[in-house]
């Protein structure tokens, strides 16, 4: 499951993993991007539990975010805009 949560300034996406998989080494990752930049945060490699959190503070501007595990991998459109 990835998650886009805001704590009232920044932006931070989390992966966490769930059922069987908790506590053994997969590749995982976490990115968020701010709209107008070329730069994303991220947190890639192999985890037992999570991948993140990583952070931007985007005021004014949309970010684009996602994550991967399992072999799978989401992203969003710009949204979460403000």
């Amino acid at each position: 499951m990835i998650y886009l949560l805001y704590d009232g300034s920044r932006n931070c996406v989390v992966t966490l993993k769930s059922g069987s998989g908790v506590g053994v080494a997969q590749a995982m990752g976490a990115w968020v991007q701010v709209e107008g930049s070329s730069t994303r945060q991220s947190d890639t490699g192999s985890f037992q539990y999570y991948a993140g959190p990583v952070y931007v503070t985007a005021p004014g501007k949309c970010v684009k975010w996602g994550g991967s595990h399992a072999g799978s991998t989401w992203t969003s459109g710009w949204e979460h805009c403000g």
